[in-house]
């Protein structure tokens, strides 16, 4: 299977299945020096469970065929209505801001000490996500490296 991840920020198909980019969070958009308004925005719409111009531009670039799309922090917004609507058949999420209802067809880890996602209390709002491992104030995508589908220290 070929998992293809796309967002404004970065682009990534991994053959192997591994998840390599994704939607991810402030701060990452390279069009404009104002990202972080833009990014604020975003998340004001998405906490209402409405569609961004995330979502304009996953369905423009890549339509409604992705077997699964992936998201870090604030890329996790948009996520779950890619999900919960039928755009994508499965959406693997990191980090899931706290007060996010991810749907069933989700994957969701969430850091055991992350402070964007509340961890424990998290699973309140998402009962099928799993709680991994963490050291206090580890957020980044690079510590949940080692808990995505086909990972290998290789």
């Amino acid at each position: 299977m070929t998992v293809v991840v796309t967002c404004s920020a970065a682009n990534a198909t991994s053959p192997s299945g591994g998840i390599t980019g994704g939607f991810t969070g402030y701060y990452t958009r390279r069009e404009s020096p104002v990202s972080g308004l833009f990014d604020l925005v975003d998340s004001v719409v998405g906490y209402q469970y409405l569609p961004d111009v995330t979502v304009r531009n996953q369905l423009v670039t890549n339509g409604a065929s992705l077997l699964i799309a992936g998201g870090h922090s604030l890329g996790t917004i948009t996520q779950p209505y890619l999900a919960r609507h039928g755009l994508v058949e499965q959406a693997y999420l990191e980090a899931v801001p706290f007060g996010i209802v991810t749907p069933p067809n989700t994957t969701v880890k969430l850091g055991s000490r992350d402070f964007i996602n509340f961890s424990y209390l998290n699973k309140l709002f998402n009962l099928h996500a799993d709680v991994v491992p963490f050291d206090r104030w580890q957020h980044a995508m690079e510590h949940y490296q080692r808990f995505r589908p086909g990972y290998s220290e290789d």
